[in-house]
Order: C-alpha cells, then sequence, then structure tokens
C-alpha cells in the first residue's frame, strides 16, 4: 500500500539524485518491518547498506557520490569528484571519491575513500546538499591525482575564470604540502611559476605560442598589454614587448569567422602601425605548423626594433609540443634563418 510516508520519501528521493537512507525513511514515517517489506518485494533496491532508491531508477554518478556522503559519516566529495561535481576541465569523469579523517574506516561499497591527514572543516562547503571540498582545497587535492600536463592547464583555465586566484592557491599549498604528500612538488611548481602579477593564458593558441617564446629564448613578453594610444578607451593585446614597440595577437580561428571582428583587428593593427609599433599575429596553423617562421619573425622584428638577444639565446624551437621544462641544447636561431621550415608542435 502507497502511503504518505512513501510520497515523502519519493520527494526527498527526488531532490537527492533518487537516493535516500533508511534513517530518512524512518523519519518520514515507515517502521524498519515496512521497510524491510519494500525492500523484499522489490519496491526499493538497495545501494549499499542502509541506502536504497525506487526499483526501476538509473543511479547516476552523482547520487552514488550523494549516497556515499550520507552514509559515510563525516565525509566529503573530494578530488576527481569534487572536481567534476564543480565542473573543472581535463577532470576524468564518472569516479565517486570521497575523503573522510585519518581516524575513520576506509571502507565502502559506494566509493574510493581517501583518509586524510588534515581533513578540516575549513576547507568543506556543500554544493546541492552534498557536501564538498571547497575550490582551491579540491585543487590542491587533483595535484595528486593528475598528470602535470593536465593539472597546470586545468588551473590555468580555473584563474582565467576567476574561479581561484594566484593568492588562494599560494595559500593553500602553504597549508596542503607537505614531504611525502603526493602532488605537493606538482603543485609548489604551480605556484611558482603562477606568482604575483600571473595572467592565465586564455587559449590553448596562447599558451603554445608563449612556450614558442620561452623555449625560443626570447625575453618574456608583458601579457595583456595596455595599448598607450587608447588611454581614454579600454584596449589591451596579447602580449607585447613595449620598450621595442612589438605587439603580438594570438589569432584563434573562430575571430576570422565574424567580419566584424575581422574589420576591428586590421583597424588596430594600422593604429599601431600609425603609432610606430610593429603588431604581429600569429595563427594557429602557423605556431602549430611552422612554429621556426614564427620564432623567426619575432625575433628579426625585435632585433630590427633595437634588442640584442646572446648569441646562446636565439634558440630554436624544436619539433614537438613546446613545453616550459625543454632543456638547453637547441639550435640557435639568427634573424631570418628560418623562413618556411615547418615544424611540429604536436
Amino acid at each position: 500500500m502507497f502511503t504518505e510516508a512513501d510520497r515523502n520519501i519519493a520527494r526527498l528521493a527526488r531532490d537527492q539524485d533518487q537516493v535516500f537512507t533508511l534513517d530518512q525513511a524512518r523519519a518520514a514515517g515507515l517502521s524498519d518491518d515496512q521497510a524491510a517489506h519494500r525492500l523484499a518485494t522489490g519496491v526499493w533496491s538497495g545501494l549499499a547498506a542502509g541506502v536504497y532508491v525506487h526499483a526501476c531508477v538509473d543511479v547516476t554518478t552523482r547520487g552514488r557520490l550523494r549516497a556515499a556522503t550520507l552514509t559515510l559519516s563525516g565525509s566529503v566529495a573530494s578530488h576527481e569528484s569534487a572536481g567534476e561535481l564543480r565542473e573543472y576541465p581535463l577532470v576524468p569523469p564518472g569516479l565517486v571519491v570521497v575523503s573522510r579523517a585519518d581516524d575513520q574506516p576506509n571502507r565502502s561499497a559506494l566509493a574510493r575513500v581517501r583518509r586524510v591527514c588534515d581533513f578540516d572543516p575549513a576547507d568543506h562547503t556543500t554544493i546541492d546538499g552534498i557536501p564538498v571540498t571547497t575550490a582551491v582545497r579540491t585543487v590542491a587535492d587533483l595535484a595528486g591525482v593528475l598528470g602535470a600536463g593536465r593539472f597546470t592547464q586545468m588551473v590555468d583555465q580555473l584563474l582565467v575564470d576567476r574561479v581561484i586566484t594566484p593568492d588562494e592557491l599560494a595559500t593553500q599549498a602553504v597549508r596542503w604540502c607537505r614531504r611525502g604528500r603526493r602532488g605537493t612538488g606538482l603543485l609548489w611548481r604551480t605556484v611558482d611559476a603562477r606568482g604575483n602579477g600571473y595572467i592565465a593564458p586564455e587559449s590553448v593558441l596562447e599558451e603554445r605560442g608563449l612556450a614558442l617564446l620561452e623555449t625560443a629564448g626570447l625575453p618574456a613578453p608583458v601579457r595583456q598589454l595596455s595599448l598607450p594610444w587608447r588611454s581614454s578607451r579600454p584596449g589591451r593585446v596579447d602580449c607585447g614587448w613595449p620598450e621595442h614597440q612589438v605587439l603580438i595577437e594570438w589569432d584563434s580561428r573562430k575571430h576570422h569567422l565574424v567580419e566584424a571582428q575581422f574589420e576591428h583587428d586590421r583597424r588596430r593593427d594600422d593604429t599601431a602601425i600609425a603609432h610606430g609599433w610593429a603588431p604581429l599575429r600569429f595563427t594557429w596553423k602557423m605556431v602549430h605548423g611552422d612554429p621556426f617562421w614564427v620564432v623567426d619573425t619575432t625575433v628579426t622584428t625585435l632585433c630590427s626594433r633595437g634588442l640584442a638577444l646572446p648569441a646562446r639565446g636565439r634558440r630554436r624551437p624544436q619539433s614537438g609540443a613546446p613545453n616550459r621544462t625543454t632543456s638547453g641544447a637547441m639550435r640557435q636561431v639568427q634573424p631570418g634563418a628560418g623562413r618556411g621550415q615547418a615544424g611540429s608542435l604536436d
């Protein structure tokens, strides 16, 4: 017989990703015998001891995560689960991971349980009623489970989207990092590279282009450079060297599909030239398919405007993706030497 208690449980389950606990069923008005009868007759299905769904209901990853936090006292969604719950980029989906204090059991049929020694309520919040680690604590925890490339790309995107700030990341690192903890080195390196004044690249093209300039031995450009002749209106370019009056824009393909944007870019380039600046505009195809030419063009332009590069500083990008950790011996780049030589950044 479908009772008012059953209706209350159905409403509760609807708001909890279709899952509910025995304690919640009792609070709704069912006795233990009534609950056992519904389980025995197939009205309910058990996910784990004390947590149920109505029959014929598909349980999502989010539902299993909620069930885990409902049944594991004091647990919070963390690591990959917290990243997915927060819609962080590049986080592997479909995992159910929770954290508990290190003096609590770590066995569960619903989730992977991580016991942590610094289980601090200050690092916890809720999303739609699911307890979860805070935005910046989630990032720190992910340093221990993601690869370096995936992690740094994720951090850059979160900085661009202002989900976290460099200061918040540094503060969390001081609290989180410790000798022997997996991810400590990666998190510190990420924080060190994104200190005061750090501006995250806003696209994969910008990230590739900046890495290409770095591996070529060029001095670091000023990021998000204000246009000095536009004091009355806002205007910035992706990067540049103001002391040599050279600008770079990383042109993503989508911009060329918008006529108004195309006209705006051409007008801005012409205005820069009129003020004595040299605007350079590099597309994905240029950076990806002919990195030698990109470097050569940039070096030639800078040297024609007074930049003096040490002989060992004029390095040529190696075939392969630009990598900030790429070491030493690269072929030297002389202005005008790399034109038309193709390379790959894959």
